[in-house]
This record gives structure tokens, C-alpha cells and sequence, in this order.
């Protein structure tokens, strides 16, 4: 079918804007750990009403007063919208244009980013991984006359955390600036970090919160913002009058009460989780972030393989190539769930400290050789395997089996060159490598076994040694 030529031209700045992505591998990973979702669903029995109301429009005044009753405030302090996203695009449209000026802290989410080069606005960012608010600095870059700060506390992705004094003193010294403060992870936080007595105190201060996060609302696609009354008017401008789905309305309605709240529970679990795997990552050699969100950020030696080795495992972790500032960093959602930590913990450890190589590339038998090993050993073992492979049969699917049943729960990485041992080796828990067979088409083998899930195809046994660096 021929072409027809497309003469409409999109607005510049989408040409700064590739699809938003998180870039999966291409096998399938079952623990989703890089989206920051709740693995527990939010209980909706009994909320949803037996007669079907989606014939009318969603009117969200009657949650919005039971925000407004939540918070201490007038109900014209309130709007919900579309998920938070909406609420912090509404804000950024309502006060920026082309030639306006955004400060950003880098690295933090990157939506509003998104949202102000749309805006045709200047952005400036001001680096803050942890520690102290750098209050000064960012008071510089917005001068005088900055349209907006985007600031997230706890911030995402690293977990630090703005105090009181410090979005006090921003606020205050920035009064033609509106300060959009995202407490998208304010439940995982300790409570002398909720701001929201003292933002509530400062008309150019904006809240946004959603019920993605603690409420494990994510698929409702709901959040809400609380300000000043007259900004808050802007933001029901500048959106769309019906932002949410009368279901989604009906299910918060039913709720959120005055006192209702996320699970406590599941919150303290995930807390408890984020400082065991603080612990965890640094005694295994990365570097975490002290964090007080739902997930942990660390820095790794090589974070694209730790990556792809994870999701190897089946496990999805965040990471950030398309982003140089955080790009050696990968960021973990605690998954709440206790035998899916456990599972996490344990891939771990495979992947960063395995103890055993199996390599069953043809023979009688898988070889097994405990790590760590000296460059010498995996050279030998290559030699002998290629010897091996090239005297041998296919290998042997029930003696792989049979070994990986032997292995126990001791982290092991396994050098296999077909789809069934990388499969087996996913099911078992062992890292899964692989090389293309002697005499096997690479054209037809290795997509084969990227399919399979092969965390990495080597073009030597000798590459080992690299990766075990």
C-alpha cells in the first residue's frame, strides 16, 4: 500500500520528546518492580454500586469535600484530577509560556520536564542526589522572576527528602514563583518529612498527591491537588472538566473517609524492606541512596548489566540509559509482599555475588566450577568445553536438570547454548548465559536464545571473567 504523504507538522518541541518508555528486554518478567506500583491491589468489594452509573458525567465535587475534610481545608482548596500527572501538567501549563524559566533538581521525575519544554519555558536544574535541600542554590537559579520549582520530597528516584525550615525558606524567599511540591511518597516517609501543614501556608506553594502509590490505586488514575484557592481555580481552567471515570469516583468516594487511610501494615512492610535492602546492595558492592519513598536507588559498576541480568531472573528494575545523569543507577519498588522480597534479595545475590558457574555447552555432563575463580580456571574450563563440545553430542537436558535440582539455593550462574537450558536455568533461579553451538546458524541461534530469556550471549567462556568483575 503506497504512503500518502503526511504535510502536517507537529509543534518543535516534540522533537525533544522521544515516547515515554521504561525499555523492557524482550522475555517476559513476572516481579514488576520499576513502575513504583503496589503489588496488593486496593480492596474495592462493596464500593462499586450494583446499578451501573457510567451514563452520567463524573462530577468530582463530592471527593473533593471529603478531601478538603481530610486536610482542614475549604473544598475550593481541592481538585482531583487525572492522576497526579495531570494535576502537576495543569500546574506547569497555568504559569509557564515561551520565555518563562522552570527549575528543576536533578535527577527527579521527569514528567514536568516533559510538560515544561511542551510550555516552550527555559529549564534550569540544580543537582541534589541526598543530604541538605540545597535551598540557596536553588533560590539562584530561579531569581526574581522563575514561573515554577519542581521539587518531589521524598524525590524520585533517589528518596531524599526536603524538611520543613527548608520548603519554609523557598517558598518564602521565591513569592513569584509557584512551587509545585509532588508528595507522590509521602506515607513512606518518617513523619517530620509530611510538608503539608507548612505548604499549606504559602499561596505560591501547590500539593500533589495521588492514590497510585500507598493506596495502590494505580489503574484508577486519580490524584489531586490542594493550594491556594485562586491557584487552584487556574488548574480547573486550564484541564478538562471530567478528569476521572465516574467508577474511579465511586471507589474513592467509598474510600476515602476522614480517617481512612492506606494500609499502615503494608507500608511498614515496605519500610522494613527498603532498609533491609539498603543493607543488602551495600554489602553486595553497590552504593544506595538513604531513602524514605517506596523503593531504593543505587549505583552499580555496570547498571545495564545488572539490569538485563535481573530481568534475566525475571525481575523488572528501573533503570535510566536514555538519562546520563542517573545512568550507572537503577532504582528497585519494594515489592511489600514478603516472598517476593525474598526472591528479589536472592537474585541479588545472583547476579552480583554467584558462587558457582555451570557451563553445559556438551559433554557427558554439565561442568561445575565454584566462584569466585581465577582468570586461569575459567580459561581452562573454556578449553575444555570447546574440546568437549566439538567430540560431543547435543547436550544432555536431563543431566542439567538434574544438576540445577543438585545446586540447592547456592546463586549460580549457568553458560548454556540452547533455548531449553536457558529456560531451565530461568525456572531454577540460575542466571542464564548462553553461546552459540559449533555448527549452529548465529544468524538463527541467537535470537533463539535472547527469546528464551539469556541474559547476555557470550562469544567466549572467557567473557566470564569480565562480567565477574
Amino acid at each position: 500500500m503506497l504512503e500518502v504523504a503526511l504535510l502536517v507538522k507537529p509543534v518543535p518541541a516534540l522533537d525533544r520528546l522521544p515516547p515515554y518508555t521504561v525499555g523492557r528486554p524482550p522475555f517476559e518478567t513476572d516481579l514488576i518492580l520499576d513502575f513504583n506500583e503496589s503489588l496488593e491491589p486496593l480492596p474495592i468489594t462493596g464500593a462499586v454500586p450494583e446499578s451501573p452509573t457510567a451514563h452520567l458525567y463524573p462530577w468530582t465535587a463530592q471527593l473533593e469535600n471529603q478531601l478538603a475534610e481530610r486536610l482542614g481545608v475549604d473544598s475550593d482548596r481541592v481538585i482531583v484530577t487525572c492522576g497526579a500527572d495531570d494535576a502537576l501538567e495543569r500546574s506547569v501549563r497555568s504559569v509557564c509560556h515561551p520565555g518563562s524559566r522552570v527549575v528543576l533538581i536533578q535527577p527527579t521525575y521527569g514528567m514536568v520536564k516533559r510538560y515544561a519544554i511542551i510550555s516552550g519555558a527555559e529549564i534550569v536544574t540544580v543537582p541534589w542526589w541526598q543530604g541538605s535541600f540545597p535551598v540557596d542554590e536553588v533560590c539562584d537559579a530561579a531569581g526574581n522572576d522563575a514561573a515554577l520549582l519542581f521539587l518531589v520530597s521524598p524525590n524520585n528516584p533517589t528518596g531524599s527528602v526536603v524538611t520543613r525550615d527548608e520548603l519554609d525558606s523557598v517558598a518564602t524567599r521565591l513569592p513569584r514563583t509557584l512551587v509545585l511540591h509532588d508528595q507522590a511518597y509521602r506515607e513512606f516517609s518518617d513523619p517530620e518529612y509530611d510538608l503539608t501543614e507548612t505548604a499549606l501556608t504559602h499561596p505560591n506553594v501547590v500539593l500533589v498527591r495521588t492514590f497510585s502509590k500507598a493506596w495502590g490505586g494505580a489503574g484508577l488514575r486519580a490524584g489531586y491537588a490542594v493550594g491556594d484557592a485562586r491557584v487552584i481555580d487556574w488548574l480547573r481552567r486550564i484541564g478538562q472538566p471530567f478528569p476521572v471515570s465516574r467508577p474511579t469516583l465511586e471507589i474513592l468516594e467509598a474510600k476515602v473517609t476522614r480517617n481512612a487511610e492506606p494500609s499502615r501494615e503494608r507500608v511498614d512492610r515496605i519500610r522494613a524492606q527498603r532498609d533491609r535492602l539498603t543493607e543488602i546492595l551495600t554489602r553486595l558492592g553497590a552504593e544506595p541512596l538513604p531513602s524514605q519513598a517506596s523503593f531504593v536507588a543505587a549505583r552499580f559498576a555496570d547498571a545495564p548489566w545488572v539490569r538485563i541480568a535481573m530481568a534475566s531472573l525475571g525481575i523488572a528494575i528501573r533503570g535510566f540509559p536514555s538519562r546520563s545523569a542517573v545512568g550507572d543507577w537503577l532504582r528497585t519498588t519494594l515489592p511489600g509482599d514478603d516472598t517476593a522480597f525474598e526472591r528479589l534479595v536472592a537474585c541479588f545475590h545472583t547476579v552480583l555475588k554467584p558462587e558457582t558457574l555451570i557451563v553445559d555447552l556438551g559433554g557427558e555432563s554439565p561442568q561445575v566450577t565454584r566462584l569466585p575463580a581465577q582468570p586461569d580456571r575459567i580459561r581452562e574450563l573454556a578449553a575444555s568445553s570447546a574440546t568437549r563440545s566439538a567430540e560431543s553430542a547435543s547436550p544432555n537436558p536431563a543431566l542439567l536438570q538434574s544438576t540445577l535440582e543438585h545446586l540447592g539455593k547456592r546463586p549460580a550462574w549457568l553458560v548454556g547454548s540452547t533455548p531449553e537450558a536457558i529456560r531451565a536455568a530461568r525456572a531454577a533461579g540460575v542466571l542464564p548465559l548462553a553461546m552459540v553451538a559449533p555448527g549452529d546458524d548465529p544468524s538463527i541461534a541467537r535470537p533463539a536464545l535472547e527469546k528464551a530469556g539469556a541474559a547476555r550471549i557470550l562469544d567466549s567462556l572467557e567473557d566470564i571473567v569480565e562480567l565477574l568483575r
